[in-house]
């Protein structure tokens, strides 16, 4: 059914180590919808544009939220992803898990089908570093519905930094890390059909938990494909020869894939060059030792306190910080294993 099918194509689409982490649940919540209406940008979107999405804005058959998604990613990566998902499918092809066909017609069209009945052509009519808007039309004839049905969807997408997120605590990235992006994705479906109110009401139940299912797998995919790129740049390029896809749009993902690994690359050489930079400034030796003087032996015990002049003034290391405090790091997050612990732990009680 087109509904199904177009939330489930839209949901592979678009944006994405399955470390994604949810931020917020899906949701169809009336005034969220009209929330997301109202802080659309329509001073920067032209008027064919406004003709297009808005009756499907103001009276959509079906609205959902997918969940609010963090995940780890390059962000030129992710936009790349959001403004050409052929190549997401490309790889998906490639990789035997989907029957899914999709193919650029213009520079900013896709013309799509999912292979189970429906057919849809998508167009981003607006794009900005942390906003998509993608305004889609498709065609079901299948065998669930028995029907042919027609529809418009509007898919609206959000990305910027997790610390932007008022989420209560925000967990740092691990050294050598890109930056967490919240993905939030936004779907407005229309049918143009009679029955379409009943329809909607029939299978909302149904495609709400599939769409956020689908949404946050892809995402986690994503996360994937980025934690590869940054490892092995060279080997995502060679795999991007293989894709089904626009020969210009292969030559910018692999420029993009080469940036992302030169990146991961700079990243990962500033996290060992600052882990080398705190391990030395905790072992440096004490700078400001003060003298304490011993007591003399005792001439009871046999031996002449002064002959042991050597043993009348000896000094003692000043404390330096709390040696609790290298075992108070999360889990998994210290530099140290079991034994340069144990080394710092001596060092800095002993000195030596």
């Amino acid at each position: 059914m087109t509904t199904l099918a177009m939330l489930f194509v839209c949901s592979l689409f678009f944006v994405g180590l399955a470390e994604a982490q949810e931020l917020a649940t899906g949701t169809s919540s009336r005034q969220l919808r009209k929330e997301v209406v109202r802080n659309l940008p329509y001073a920067q979107l032209n008027a064919e544009t406004k003709a297009k999405i808005g009756d499907v804005l103001e009276k959509p058959s079906l609205y959902r939220r997918l969940p609010v998604t963090a995940i780890s990613v390059d962000p030129e990566h992710l936009q790349f992803l959001i403004r050409y998902p052929e190549t997401v499918v490309g790889i998906w092809e490639l990789m035997g898990i989907t029957h899914m066909q999709t193919r650029r017609v213009a520079p900013f069209t896709l013309k799509t089908n999912d292979g189970a009945g429906t057919t849809s052509n998508m167009e981003l009519v607006f794009g900005s570093p942390n906003l998509h808007i993608y305004y889609g039309d498709g065609l079901y004839e299948g065998p669930v519905l028995r029907r042919q049905l027609r529809g418009e969807c509007v898919i609206i997408v959000r990305t910027r930094p997790r610390s932007e997120i008022n989420t209560g605590e925000i967990t740092p990235n691990r050294p050598g890390e890109p930056l967490q992006t919240a993905c939030q994705l936004d779907v407005f479906l229309k049918l143009e059909n009679g029955t379409a109110g009943v329809i909607a009401k029939t299978i909302s139940p149904i495609i709400g938990p599939t769409a956020d299912h689908n949404f946050t797998e892809s995402l986690k995919f994503v996360e994937r494909l980025n934690k590869t790129t940054a490892n092995n740049g060279p080997g995502v390029q060679r795999m991007a020869e293989r894709l089904d896809i626009d020969p210009h749009v292969i030559q910018k993902y692999q420029e993009v894939a080469g940036r992302v690994h030169q990146r991961a690359l700079e990243r990962t050489n500033k996290a060992n060059a600052a882990y080398e930079l705190e391990y030395r400034q905790r072992n440096r030796p004490a700078s400001n030792a003060s003298p304490v003087k011993a007591q003399p032996f005792d001439a009871s015990n046999g031996l002449s306190a002064s002959g042991y002049q050597h043993q009348q003034q000896s000094y003692q290391p000043s404390y330096r910080g709390n040696v609790r405090s290298l075992y108070s790091r999360p889990a998994g997050g210290s530099f140290y294993d079991s034994s340069s612990v144990n080394r710092a732990v001596f060092t800095d009680q002993y000195g030596r």
